[in-house]
């Protein structure tokens, strides 16, 4: 068993981050099964939308404006909305199978597969549910507090960030859920919102990291021949770009529900003594 004791932020992040490297291998599969296909959904649809509409807009009026901007535009715009809404679905199943195995992590790495993939199936209904209510919240206190710069949306973001989480590591309802995440946030508030904000920033990082290669690649094409930017890109290209975002977005999406179980491990140590009690287990059943 790992040690639980109330550690660093930047502890928690690496332990995040190893126990990821640690079960690399189930956590992938069950990645590129739930979130690779909709990310590539998602990366393809964006790139040909938003290049159509780029390009449409470059190519104004002219006589010899390609025909298929509209339909590359139209077809882009529906498979990136296919794409998020799979996405969501995905994300759901890979977040409840990794907190269902989080457990067994702690200890080691996961050695079935196959159990894996099924870990957070139970749960799944009610983590979907849960994440889809708190996000309601979220909107609200944001729209709420429109004039004190969404402060109210950040603050029930950072007080429900556990939420979800708790359905599947405690096998609570939404409701009991919901109190919970309040219950355990609250007293460390100002040390949960910064570590949610570190995280979230370091995955858009990841991400960005992993695209960046076709950055790369437009700004030198640019460099060499500035008019580049005002032609049609090609198909074959536009594919690859949709691959490699959707490799970036499925390698980092594991990463969110891993700091969530962190943070949760480390505010029930703060909070509860969780640790102690863990210790004070192990001692008995070797004793027994």
């Amino acid at each position: 068993m790992k040690d639980l004791r109330p550690r660093d932020v930047g502890v928690l992040i690496d332990d995040a981050i190893a126990t990821y490297r640690a079960n690399a291998r189930p956590i992938l599969l069950a990645a590129a099964i739930s979130v690779f296909p909709a990310a590539l959904l998602v990366g393809l649809g964006q790139d040909f939308y938003l290049r159509g509409l780029f390009e449409s807009i470059v190519a104004g009026s002219a006589s010899d404006a390609p025909a298929t901007f509209g339909f590359d535009m139209l077809a882009g715009y529906a498979v990136s909305a296919s794409g998020a809404w799979l996405m969501v679905l995905g994300r759901a199943y890979l977040d409840a199978t990794i907190l269902a195995a989080f457990p067994q992590m702690l200890d080691g790495s996961v050695s079935d597969n196959k159990a894996f993939l099924k870990a957070g199936l139970p749960r799944y209904g009610w983590y979907l549910l849960t994440s889809y209510l708190v996000q309601m919240l979220v909107s609200i206190a944001a729209v709420v507090s429109f004039f004190a710069l969404f402060a109210g949306g950040i603050v029930v973001w950072a007080l429900l960030s556990l939420a979800a989480a708790i359905t599947v590591l405690e096998r609570a309802n939404t409701a009991d859920a919901i109190r919970r995440s309040y219950e355990l946030v609250k007293r460390h508030f100002w040390r949960a919102l910064g570590y949610l904000v570190i995280v979230t920033t370091l995955v858009t990082l990841f991400e960005g990291a992993l695209a960046s290669p076709l950055i790369i690649r437009q700004i030198v094409v640019a460099a060499q021949n500035p008019d580049a930017v005002f032609q049609q890109t090609p198909l074959v290209w536009k594919i690859v770009e949709g691959l490699v975002l959707g490799a970036a977005m499925t390698l980092v999406a594991p990463i969110m529900p891993l700091a969530l179980a962190s943070l949760y491990a480390d505010l029930r140590a703060r909070s509860e003594g969780m640790d102690l009690i863990v210790r004070a287990r192990e001692i008995a059943a070797r004793r027994a």
